[in-house]
């Protein structure tokens, strides 16, 4: 597993080179605002699209190993929580909006991609030509000229004027 994880950030960090210049860059503690981070950065870069970097942070995450049990007569493996990297890719996708992916880099290598709702709705009423502004945290006022609703997926916006 050593190796793998070896292999693992070796990628991660000559992906990072190819695509933002950077390679990996630690993080001093789990708890740093990593999205703050990367904000700072895309907007330092003038990143509009793309990878914006890789971060990597010590964290708490989960793994097993094997113990035997005398019950059973053979060795089982045991969920564990540990210490242990976790790689943060940030993006910024045209479609999708601001995005990042967490991969924790010893086994069973957990992964978690991270979408914001918000910024893809955005972005996607805005290429629709519909105008919208923010009321609350919860709900988006969509109003247009042209069309009385908006339809992205599974999802209905209705305009307030009919």
């Amino acid at each position: 597993m050593i190796a793998q994880t070896k292999v693992i950030i070796g990628h991660a960090d000559q992906y990072a080179k190819d695509n933002c210049g950077d390679g990996i860059l630690p993080l001093p503690t789990w708890r740093t605002r990593k999205e703050a981070v990367a904000h700072e950065r895309q907007q330092q870069k003038q990143m509009s699209s793309g990878l914006i970097g890789v971060r990597s942070c010590l964290e708490a995450g989960s793994s097993y190993r094997a113990r035997y049990y005398a019950a059973t007569g053979y060795p089982q493996l045991q969920n564990y929580q540990t210490r242990c990297n976790h790689l943060y890719f940030y993006f910024d996708d045209p479609e999708l909006g601001f995005m990042n992916i967490r991969l924790q880099t010893w086994f069973p290598y957990h992964i978690q991609v991270c979408l914001n709702g918000r910024e893809w709705l955005r972005r996607s009423l805005e290429q629709e030509g519909i105008s919208r502004s923010k009321t609350t945290s919860s709900s988006i006022s969509a109003t247009t000229k042209r069309r009385s609703s908006f339809s992205t997926g599974n999802l209905m916006f209705d305009s307030p004027n009919g």
